[in-house]
């Protein structure tokens, strides 16, 4: 597949598009409490009621529920290694948070920060992405509202030889949550890459990710197995641990318990066989107040799968085993792994699997569909089980004691379970979001939630129950054009917005320079003798006072920097074991030479119909590294991107596509280009080896590879019905494949609105 670049202009026009209301129940409201997040990954409750908040990059902050303001509470940027599935992933507060302050959080340690932090030559700047580091927990105590100085303690991984392995981009460090009796419990996933054999000398980064860390001691050798680590009683990784929370030790009560080693892997460890555990709870009620007994409550994993199945796991006692990387789902053998050493007993199947055909339950040994008598709802699919939480109050009436898990791609529903412990019922809630953690409001019973999908979605929103709920009005707004010389015409235009109970609106345009307007469509003149920016805003009310506000930029006497060229424009693929470093650097023309600009280079990863955050520098020139993926069935592709911008914050994004290719000698592939990349309404194909006259056949399918359309004739009659169905599609990855009689090609497109 080959992919084009495209450069767009920023801000021509701005929209904030609604949710989908029609997802939730009668009575469910799903509302935004507060955006503009640098990645949000968890938020927490304390028994009063303050929502907590923490970023990846490693900040936490208090949040005010009434108007989303947020307040930092803590900064671990410096320490904190965000890099794709890494960073500060969990946090949570002492069962006893209102009298001792404790505060534990969860993260990966950047390994800059890691060896050389109280070295003379320590520099922060300096990151080193491609060797291995380990993940840590930490204590800090809160005293009216601050971080007490001097109260930081780490608990698990102050060295870098005893802390938790981190050797790979994913599956790392998940999450924290206390159990019933008081033990910590801690989720890591595999970090590694699924291929059998694991990773071995000769494969790229071996020596940074394999002989390195031996030599460190932040793995042993025999823990050099890639993801049979997750069978493993000698390491920490694919398991869920529980240790004490002063020590950082493993309980006498946990199943493989060495009384001569307490601090060791094997003692630490309550289950295992998990791939990606990110997100636990504990079902209330369940479970001891005794940490010897040896029974933190019964626990809910959401464990992210990788090919074929996504899962529910329920751990009932220690010792437990979820079979992978053997199995996954409630039956399905992944083939690929077949090492007799670590193959597992007596695994445990998933109570609940997903992906696919059609969702399951396993009852009483046998797997049922959804839509079954054994399985009520209607059927659903998804691909990363994030994990749930039980709502424990009738805040929704008819719901206290149900379960709600959510998918990242992307989903929240409410699971119903029977006398015997079973789900025999599923229910939609929430669809088209991408959950990473929820908490329930202690006051209320309420659910909040994070919902971040990078680059333009980093939310934290609040859905609750209200009987005959009044929603707040849907804005649809667009202000433009937002750059030019003065005097500048611009269109203000919310007339698109609408009440979702049908309701008079009132408007209000305030146009950021002290004159406003009652219309819900307007036409402003800005002048200004000099560079100047405005913010104008529209405030739409409903008739029982409930607002939304949205906010714009016109940037007058300015134009965003042209980015003419790049230097990674005509690299389209690479070897993928190989991996591929390119030197970016870009040919940008601004209108004013003396401006200063600012540069953040981006790379991201597509992975199927999701996107990883690889990394970004925020330099005018990056030396960025393609790292090799996985040769199995699924879909990859990097996208490089560059945003500059100027002081005022107006700017220019290209974005170029690069495919990793597993084959080291593909055969030659017709000289054919798709262009634009992404696609709006109309897509071209150019090219020595087509003309208009050619005869072909053309197929379209999403980007899990179902069939949506085809049809077959000379090129230029069927142009034109190809672009009209392009033009109906919604936002999204799609592939087209033409095929004649002496080749077939097949393209990736991103199609947007």
């Amino acid at each position: 597949m080959k992919f084009k670049s495209r450069i767009t202009r920023l801000l021509f026009s701005l929209f904030l598009l609604p949710f989908c209301l029609s997802a939730q129940p009668p009575g469910f409201v799903d509302e935004l409490l507060s955006d503009g997040w640098d990645t949000p990954t968890g938020l927490a409750f304390d028994k009063t009621g303050q929502l907590y908040v923490w970023e990846k990059p490693g900040r936490v902050y208090t949040v005010d529920k009434k108007n989303g303001e947020k307040s930092l509470l803590l900064d671990l940027n410096e320490e904190v290694y965000s890099y794709l599935d890494h960073g500060l992933n969990g946090m949570v507060l002492d069962p006893n948070f209102s009298e001792n302050g404790y505060m534990y959080l969860l993260y990966t340690v950047d390994r800059n920060y890691l060896f050389f932090k109280n070295s003379e030559s320590y520099d922060p700047s300096k990151n080193d992405q491609f060797s291995a580091t380990i993940g840590r927990i930490t204590r800090y105590t809160l005293d009216s509202g601050r971080v007490a100085e001097g109260s930081r303690k780490i608990i698990l991984g102050d060295r870098y030889d005893n802390g938790i392995p981190i050797l790979m981009d994913n599956h790392g460090v998940g999450s924290l949550v206390f159990g019933s009796d008081g033990s910590l419990l801690v989720t890591v996933g595999d970090v590694a890459i699924a291929k059998n054999p694991p990773f071995q000398n000769g494969d790229a980064f071996y020596y940074e990710l394999a002989i390195l860390p031996i030599e460190e001691g932040i793995i042993t050798e025999d823990q050099n197995i890639g993801p049979y680590r997750a069978q493993y009683l000698n390491s920490l990784n694919g398991k869920l641990l529980r240790i004490n929370s002063e020590t950082g030790d493993g309980y006498e009560s946990n199943p493989f318990y060495n009384r001569e080693a307490p601090a060791s892997a094997a003692s630490r460890i309550w289950a295992y066989g998990l791939r990606n555990p990110f997100r636990f709870s504990v079902k209330p009620g369940t479970g001891s107040s005794d940490p010897a007994d040896g029974d933190p409550g019964t626990l809910y994993v959401g464990d992210v799968g990788w090919a074929s199945r996504e899962e529910v796991n329920v751990i009932t006692e220690g010792g437990q085993n979820f079979g992978w990387p053997y199995l996954e789902g409630i039956s399905f053998d992944t083939e690929w792994f077949d090492d007799p050493t670590y193959q597992p007993s007596n695994p445990l199947p998933p109570i609940l699997e997903w992906r696919g055909d059609r969702a399951q339950v396993f009852v009483d040994g046998e797997a049922y569909g959804v839509g079954s008598p054994e399985f009520i709802g209607e059927n659903f699919t998804g691909n990363s089980s994030i994990g749930g939480l039980w709502l424990s109050t009738d805040h929704f009436p008819g719901y206290e004691g149900t379960y709600l898990h959510g998918d990242y791609m992307g989903w929240i529903r409410f699971f119903k379970f029977d006398f015997r412990d079973i789900p025999f019922q599923v229910e939609k809630i929430v669809d088209g979001i991408h959950p990473t953690c929820f908490a329930e409001d202690p006051t209320d019973g309420s659910i909040y939630y994070v919902n971040l999908f990078y680059p333009d979605i980093n939310e934290v929103r609040h859905l609750y129950n209200e009987e005959n709920p009044n929603y707040p009005p849907v804005t649809n707004a667009s202000v433009g054009p937002i750059y030019g010389d003065s005097p500048l015409v611009v269109y203000l235009d919310a007339r698109q917005s609408s009440d979702p109970e049908g309701g008079p609106l009132t408007f209000e345009w305030d146009f950021g320079n002290t004159f406003t307007s009652p219309n819900n469509f307007e036409t402003f003149e800005y002048r200004s003798n000099i560079q100047q920016t405005f913010s104008p805003k529209i405030t739409i009310t409903d008739e029982q006072g409930k607002s939304t506000v949205k906010r714009f930029k016109v940037y007058v006497n300015n134009f965003p920097p042209d980015i003419q060229s790049t230097s990674v424009d005509d690299i389209e693929s690479f070897y993928n074991e190989d991996g591929l470093t390119l030197n970016a650097s870009a040919v940008v023309e601004n209108h004013n030479p003396d401006e200063e600009l600012f540069y953040e280079w981006s790379v991201v990863l597509h992975h199927e119909d999701h996107t990883h955050l690889i990394t970004s520098y925020k330099t005018e020139q990056a030396e960025i590294y393609l790292a090799p993926i996985p040769c199995d069935e699924q879909q990859y592709f990097y996208e490089i991107k560059l945003r500059i911008v100027d002081g005022e914050g107006l700017g220019s994004t290209y974005s170029h596509f690069i495919e990793p290719s597993c084959e080291q000698e593909p055969e030659p592939e017709p000289v054919l280009s798709l262009s634009p990349n992404p696609v709006r309404d109309e897509i071209n194909i150019r090219g020595e080896d087509l003309l208009d006259e050619s005869f072909l056949k053309y197929q379209l399918f999403d980007s899990h590879g179902r069939f949506l359309a085809q049809n077959e004739g000379q090129w230029k009659q069927l142009k034109r019905g190809l672009n009209n169905k392009i033009s109906e599609f919604s936002t999204g990855v799609y592939i087209l494949k033409l095929i004649t009689e002496d080749y077939s090609k097949a393209f990736k497109f991103v199609k947007e609105d």
